[in-house]
């Protein structure tokens, strides 16, 4: 198979999974380049670079010092601890990362060596060379060609599936670590429940309504009571009293002023208890015990 590494200009990545029979070949992306996009053919492997999905950060060289190896980029590269550059030859091809360090300013990088060909910084004669940079994991990312339409005579519309060394390995019993595809916001696994809280109903000591904080990820919610003053108690016997999709419930209280309650957040795993008393939630709640005027209790009313 012939190999191309390719740091291309992208416009703007989409990506979506695809779930065909192979395991590891699932993200799909589609981007736009220049003339640079008629190098590679169908199966060839190329190295994508954008920033949105964490593949890097993309300049270009407008400036070059091999005695003192330092390059000079359109765009600022902070140093954020083991960074690299991978710099693109005039044929397309990508040179191995190399290890930088931070110059002048954020426009400045050092590198540890010298290319093995001329950096292009004047961008007269012949297009500037291009920058990928990143940690060594993140920046640039291995996809296959799937096809390559010309929009034209300078611009080629480019589909490519993301690549995974499992996929050469798998017959081996080796897998290889998992490829970090995009620094997006993900679903939580395991729901998180917080701030709940209770509020009385005016006239109807028999009920509460009690709600909580939207957990991210959660579908529904489980919530259970039970009777005690600790919620921690491991004898405690919990009855389900509601599954529900709302962050708020009215419920009628199974214990009175002794119940307990406890809430947990479903979505694609469920996630952890959290619960609390009633007394903690309302500070005073009225007693519906028949409880006499004449008991040695100050307050007869209420209960904390």
């Amino acid at each position: 198979m012939r190999r191309i590494d390719a740091v291309m200009r992208m416009y703007p990545v989409q990506t979506r999974d695809k779930t065909p029979g192979n395991r590891y070949r699932r993200k799909i992306v589609h981007f736009g380049t220049e003339m640079e996009g008629f190098i590679p053919t169908f199966g060839d492997l190329i190295a994508v670079q954008h920033d949105m999905v964490g593949w890097g950060k993309q300049a270009e060289a407008v400036g070059w010092n091999a005695a003192t190896r330092t390059l000079k980029v359109s765009e600022p590269l902070a140093i954020t601890g083991l960074n690299v550059v991978a710099l693109r030859r005039a044929n397309g091809s990508q040179t191995d990362p190399i290890a930088v360090t931070a110059g002048a300013s954020d426009y400045e990088l050092i590198l540890a060596t010298v290319p093995d060909f001329g950096v292009e910084a004047a961008g007269q004669m012949r297009e500037r060379t291009h920058v990928a940079f990143g940690t060594a994991a993140t920046y640039s990312t291995m996809a296959k060609v799937l096809t390559a339409r010309p929009r034209g005579l300078y611009e080629v519309a480019i589909d490519a599936v993301v690549e995974d060394p499992s996929i050469h390995t798998a017959e081996t019993g080796v897998v290889a670590p998992p490829l970090v595809t995009s620094n997006l916001p993900r679903r939580p696994t395991k729901p998180v429940v917080a701030g709940l809280f209770a509020r009385r109903i005016p006239g109807d000591a028999t009920r509460c309504v009690f709600g909580w904080r939207p957990a991210p990820g959660a579908d529904t919610y489980d919530l259970e009571m039970a009777e005690g003053t600790d919620v921690d108690d491991p004898d405690a016997r919990w009855t389900r009293v509601s599954d529900t999709s709302a962050a708020t419930q009215a419920q009628f209280l199974l214990h009175s002023a002794r119940t307990m309650i406890r809430v947990r957040g479903v979505g694609l795993t469920a996630g952890p208890w959290v619960a609390a008393t009633l007394g903690s939630l309302i500070s005073n709640f009225w007693n519906t015990d028949a409880t006499p005027f004449w008991t040695s209790d100050s307050n007869p009313f209420w209960s904390t």
